[in-house]
Parts: C-alpha cells; structure tokens; sequence
C-alpha cells in the first residue's frame, strides 16, 4: 500500500479540496497553489461584499453637489477606504473569537478560518495591517485642506456699517421714532428732541468701542437706538452691553410685537 505524504502545515484540511495527484499515489501540494489559495481565502475572510454598505459616505455629498469636487472626494474616498478595512478587521476579529463555535456549525464551519483554508496566524497578521491602514488613512484625510465652497453655495457676509451710514440711518430713524411716540408735539420740540438723541447716540458710537462695534449690524443698531430712546445708559464694558441687547431681544422686542 502507498504512503500519503502532504505539505500542509498544522492546520486542517479543507473540505473537499482536491488533492492533486502525483506518480506512485504521492500527494502533494504546490507552495504556488497553497499561496494563491489562501489568498482567495484571506479575501473571502474579509467579506469585501459588505463594503457596498460603505457607500452611503457619499450620500452627503452628493446631495450637497459637490461629488465632482476634487478635494471633497478625495476626503469621502480616503474615509470609504479606512471604514472598509476597519470593517473586515473586525469580521476577521469576531471569527478569531468564534473560531471553536463556527466549526460545529453546519454552515458557519465553511467559513475560511473555521474550515482551515485560512491559517490565524494569517488572520492576526491581515488584521493589524488593516487596523494599522485604517488609522492612518483616517490621520490623511485630516490633512487634506477642506475645499472652497463653489458658487452654488457661496458664502456672504453682510457689510458692515460705515460712521456714515449710522449717520444717514439715524438722521431717518429718531425722526421717525418721535414722530410715531409723539404725535401730539410741535413739529420744532420732536426735531429738537430727534437731534438731541441722534448727537447723543452718535457720541457714544464713536468713543466706547463695543457700542461701535455692535452698531456696524443694522438689527443691532437699532435696538442701541431703542436703548438709547428708553433712557437705559449704555454701559461701557461689551460684556454688558451684550447683555443688555439679549436682554432686550428676549424680555421686550417679541411682547412689543404682539407676540
């Protein structure tokens, strides 16, 4: 009776994998076959058909318009590539662990590692290769230098507002202010009171920074205006001054709509 000689390591046989037979009944295995077939394995391991499920990285920007953006690409590539290594990291992970249960399952007992096409030391091996990837991929898109916006969604930033344009809005405002307060005055008494408060205000624009820097923004202008036509003294540190503004958005400019 002949001998049977094989050159696999300590791991077992696959199932149904042929042998391939040479002269006088000696089987023996190619060290070419061997490497190619646990290469077939090892990318089995890696269940590359649930990186499909990845793709939904591109979902955000493509309804943002922007997936033939260069850079916003690039970055939506690089992170499509690290989550499909760390995914197939973690499948070869969870069947290291469950190595003994898969091969008394009836179905699981096919998978690479279970069935013994996949050694673990390869597994271990692929596994921080790609956790290693991964990382760094992830470290690169950080370095890609986040794209200027296209004329699609281009950016504007008010102006702000000049000493002359203050000037001009608060020569139409105070007028208009008095003359809605108090209608039952002589015309002379609400020009006289408008200028005085409009050389007021003007005054504190433009020798306490923060009140200037707050009147540049017409909503905030106003509201000053209002302030300043209450009679509430317009404080000289920002911090109060901002304070007051939120406190007169929220306790008084909604309730004086109506609302």
């Amino acid at each position: 009776m002949g001998r049977t000689i094989t050159t696999q390591d300590d791991q077992p046989k696959p199932r149904g994998e042929p042998d391939s037979p040479t002269a006088n009944g000696v089987t023996t295995t190619l060290p070419s076959q061997r490497l190619a077939d646990r290469v077939l394995a090892l990318i089995a391991a890696l269940r590359p058909q649930q990186w499909i499920k990845n793709l939904a990285l591109f979902v955000g920007i493509l309804f943002s318009q922007r997936l033939f953006v260069p850079l916003s690409f690039e970055r939506t590539a690089l992170a499509f590539a690290a989550f499909c290594m760390a995914s197939s990291s973690i499948y070869l992970l969870n069947d290291l662990l469950d190595l003994e249960n898969d091969r008394q399952h009836p179905v699981k007992c096919k998978r690479p590692l279970a069935s013994g096409r996949l050694a673990t030391s390869w597994a271990i091996g692929a596994m921080g290769v790609l956790v290693l990837a991964s990382g760094g991929l992830t470290l690169s898109i950080f370095r890609i230098p986040i794209g200027q916006s296209s004329d699609t969604f281009a950016h504007y930033t008010l102006q702000e507002l000049s000493e002359t344009d203050i000037r001009c809005f608060l020569e139409s405002w105070c007028p208009a202010v008095e003359m809605a307060l108090s209608p039952e005055d002589v015309a002379t008494t609400r020009e006289t009171r408008a200028k005085y408060e409009m050389a007021d205000l003007m005054n504190a624009i433009q020798t306490v920074p923060g009140v200037r820097r707050l009147a540049a923004t017409p909503l905030l202008l106003r509201i000053l205006a209002q302030l300043h036509r209450a009679g509430v003294p317009l404080p000289q540190r920002r911090v109060a001054l901002y304070n007051q503004v939120v406190e007169t958005l929220t306790q008084t400019w909604r309730p004086s709509q109506g609302q």
